[in-house]
């Protein structure tokens, strides 16, 4: 593996990926002391950089910065407990996440770190897990969830009892008590059911009677959290669960559904299931997005936060015009007032003014690149963007007058496409996550026509880095792990991944409304 620290310009630079690279601050100007590299660089984890460093007479040391780059501490017990809370919660869902893309990638890159730091890791995490009584089975990632009126469904299997009325298997640790199946606490029921075709959703149900005591009782498939629910006393005479399973939860022609309850006293039964049923959609049409990555990029525009949409389009070799593509409004409410206005007074004559400024451009192999630019800022709307282009090109009145008319292009444009409603509208918000402020955006998008709202978030538990899930028809969101402290540095893989979701879920959604 190349060494994940690199010289640019005399300052030393953590590389984050192939063409990324980041300042790092940790107090020796010099580089690294003589006989010392940097091997590994582990980026997966949200808010923490894992650099791994080895001698030349083989000792061993391990930093972790900040997403900056900034020294935060030079042994694991010495990083801050909510950091090193994360840093543990991811490592813990990494090793119970079944093997996959996300799964390899990330355990691959694991794999490059020091050993003894990963083993001191795990032991943390099964101490905690002692004290904690985790459950076996209680952090896999979370569902990617049906949009309203999934459409008709039709039944393939139904279980009663151990019986099997369509093709299928039970497995784990259950007895029967009649015509029922009993469960004890901290047992697992797996039922694999063979479905007809892939379809673009599937529903399972259960008929569940509860214990004397509470449980939480998990439902999972293929590594997606479907959904979890408390059993106990107050379920004793049954209760009818229904649990949504996307397409993308859904490989080849079988399912397998998991009911986990935690690691707890075995002694006594958590749940008795009654019944199950397993019914599946339409089937779900083989949609590929784009191989070409400059065309699946075009097929999204983005309303802001920033510019790093726009950056990551340039580098999948997509250049597409967009009003908001290296634009800024300062706070996402501020994006929302200008299109509920229909950017009124964007534009106009004498609203622009410039500023006179260096973009630094950190893409890699070359060093950063610092070019003098004119920032474009219409003060009256808080609305500013990049030009690229600065004195060598125009005078600041040259700038002003091209970039009125520009923005009155780019503005006309925007409407036509919110008309048309092909364009995927890619939302950015990575500081405040609040879904009412995702509604208010597609309730002003679809003003226009329906129109489709991709708002990409922040990671939570149990979303992993690069998932997808519907919270309306028109509006899907999705979770990235990524840097998101300068525009300029990015996870180009997350983005990719993202996106194909993307253009998949909203495909196929298409088509099983046609």
């Amino acid at each position: 593996m190349t060494d994940p620290i690199r010289m640019i310009d005399g300052r030393l630079h953590l590389l984050l990926d192939d063409d990324l690279a980041c300042p790092l601050h940790h107090g020796d100007p010099s580089g690294l002391h003589p006989g010392w590299t940097a091997p590994a660089l582990y980026i997966g984890c949200d808010q923490l950089l894992w650099l791994s460093l080895q001698h030349e007479e083989g000792h061993q040391a391990d930093w972790f910065l900040t997403e900056s780059g900034t020294l935060l501490a030079d042994r694991l017990e010495a990083i801050p407990g909510p950091i090193l809370d994360g840093l543990l919660q991811h490592v813990r869902i990494l090793l119970e996440l079944p093997a996959g893309p996300t799964h390899d990638e990330a355990a691959a890159a694991l794999g490059l770190m020091h050993a003894r730091t990963l083993d001191a890791i795990r032991q943390q995490i099964a101490d905690r897990d002692r004290r904690c009584r985790i459950p076996e089975f209680g952090s896999t990632p979370a569902p990617v969830t049906m949009p309203a009126q999934p459409g008709a469904m039709h039944p393939v299997v139904r279980i009663a009892g151990a019986d099997l009325a369509g093709s299928g298997l039970l497995a784990g640790i259950w007895r029967r008590e009649g015509d029922r199946i009993a469960v004890d606490a901290g047992h697992r029921l797996s039922v694999t059911v063979t479905l007809p075709y892939r379809p673009i959703h599937a529903r399972v149900s259960f008929d569940i009677s509860g214990s004397d005591r509470a449980r939480k009782l998990t439902v999972a498939t293929g590594g997606w959290t479907l959904g979890t629910t408390r059993v106990g006393p107050e379920k004793a005479m049954g209760s009818h669960l229904d649990y949504w399973i996307p397409a993308e939860a859904l490989h080849g022609n079988t399912v397998t559904i998991d009911l986990v309850t935690p690691a707890e006293d075995t002694s006594s039964t958590a749940f008795m299931l009654d019944r199950m049923a397993c019914d599946v959609g339409p089937a779900a049409p083989e949609i590929i997005p784009p191989a070409d990555d400059a065309a699946l990029m075009a097929m999204f525009e983005s309303l802001g936060e920033n510019c790093e949409f726009g950056f990551v389009q340039r580098h999948f070799g997509s250049e597409p015009l967009g009003l908001f593509r290296f634009s800024g409004t300062g706070e996402i409410h501020n994006t929302l007032r200008l299109l509920d206005g229909d950017f009124a007074g964007l534009g106009d004559p004498g609203s622009l003014s410039t500023i006179a400024t260096d973009a630094v451009l950190y893409r890699l192999p070359e060093p950063p690149l610092i070019i003098p630019e004119f920032m474009m800022v219409d003060r009256k709307q808080n609305f500013w963007y990049h030009t690229f282009r600065g004195p060598e090109h125009d005078t600041e009145a040259e700038a002003c007058a091209l970039n009125e008319q520009k923005l009155r292009y780019l503005t006309r444009k925007f409407i036509e496409d919110l008309e048309d409603g092909d364009k995927i509208w890619l939302l950015k918000d990575s500081v405040r996550g609040d879904v009412n402020e995702a509604f208010a955006f597609l309730d002003v998008l679809n003003r226009r026509g329906p129109n489709k709202l991709f708002w990409v978030t922040r990671v939570v538990e149990g979303r992993p880095s690069g998932a997808v899930e519907w919270l309306a028809p028109n509006l899907l969101r999705g979770y990235s792990g990524g840097p998101h402290h300068d525009p300029q540095i990015f996870e180009p893989h997350t983005w990719k991944l993202l996106c194909s979701n993307a253009a998949r879920a909203f495909a196929e959604r298409d088509a099983g409304q046609g």
